[in-house]
């Protein structure tokens, strides 16, 4: 009874974790990409632990967020053990965070986690490479794994931050990549992407689906900058109709009016830089820097994403490509 009693808040967890996967369409295993065939033909999943009941796709190498109490036996099948082999890469973090876990005898400081994922992508490149399936998992398939997937697509595909979001949304709606991911996320690029870490189109997203309210504020007649201070204009306002702005990104885009240096489009979006490292790359500050530079059509992303659709075609994406270059 004790032990049924300490298995409880687990179970109840999972059970959880589970309906609410279902409520948003979820499924156990998300498909993020496929090589070609010419190139191996491999695939990449993101999703939830694998369990006895839900086990349905025979992966080559799994990359495992979990940590060790979280593999145990629960109501929807055990858990499958983790095996420290050639086949498994644990890169244990803490539940709810981006923070390493204390349990495993692994790197407890964020720089020992980085180079674990920043490993862990050669590995992946190469399964994919011999057409083997590579699952990144976690608990539910929501944070801790999205945050690695992220990093590693960063890495290793042309897309640019807020793409590669928009693209694992398509593909898996639920995920959470909160204050604190998004720092790691940050963190990973400047210290594994330092030649991109200044380039602004790694941070803005041109090729997305834009509010039409955005277009009002756009006149054809008028030029570039012209426009694209009105767009942060209404940015600062206190009457904003669209997303209202956090407070640094508001006072960062009134800098970004008055600074006397801002000559062109491409003066605003080198100093806009230091918001967009900070900035939700799902928030209205990037998202409207992502409408001037769609309209400006001054940084043309490597990858051609289309603008009506919110997925990326499996023939678009390669962990055998290279980043977009600066």
């Amino acid at each position: 009874m004790l032990k049924l009693a300490k298995l409880m808040p687990y179970a109840v967890d999972v059970a959880a974790s589970k309906v609410a996967n279902f409520l948003s369409g979820n499924e156990p295993f998300s498909l993020l990409l496929t090589l070609p065939k010419e190139n191996g033909g491999g695939s990449l999943y993101l999703g939830e632990v694998p369990t006895t009941s839900n086990n349905t796709i025979k992966f080559g190498l799994r990359i495992s967020a979990l940590e060790t109490h979280e593999y145990r036996s629960t109501l929807f099948g055990a858990v499958q053990p983790i095996q420290k082999d050639k086949d498994t890469i644990q890169i244990s973090l803490r539940d709810h965070s981006a923070k390493a876990s204390t349990e495993d005898d692994l790197p407890v400081d964020r720089k020992g986690i980085m180079a674990l994922i920043n490993q862990s992508g050669k590995e992946i490149d190469a399964r994919l490479l011999k057409g083997e399936n590579v699952l990144i998992h976690c608990k539910a398939g929501v944070g801790r794994s999205p945050m690695i997937a992220i990093c590693l697509l960063l890495e290793y595909t042309p897309m640019s931050l807020p793409a590669i979001i928009r693209h694992i949304r398509s593909r898996r709606e639920r995920i959470t990549i909160g204050t604190e991911r998004r720092k790691f996320i940050r963190d990973y690029i400047e210290n594994y992407l330092p030649e991109h870490y200044e380039n602004p189109k790694l941070f803005l997203d041109p090729e997305q689906s834009f509010p039409k309210k955005y277009q009002s504020l756009w006149d054809e007649n008028a030029n570039d900058l012209t426009n694209a201070k009105n767009i942060l204009r209404d940015y600062c306002s206190g009457t904003s109709k669209f997303n209202h702005p956090g407070r640094n990104n508001r006072q960062s885009a009134h800098e970004l009016l008055t600074n006397p240096e801002i000559t062109t489009i491409d003066d605003l979006l080198t100093a806009a830089l230091p918001t967009l490292h900070n900035a939700n790359p799902e928030g209205s500050f990037v998202t409207r820097m992502s409408f001037i530079l769609n309209k400006a059509q001054k940084y043309a992303l490597t990858l051609n994403i289309s603008a009506s659709s919110d997925s990326l075609s499996d023939d678009e994406l390669s962990m055998t490509s290279e980043p977009p270059t600066p």
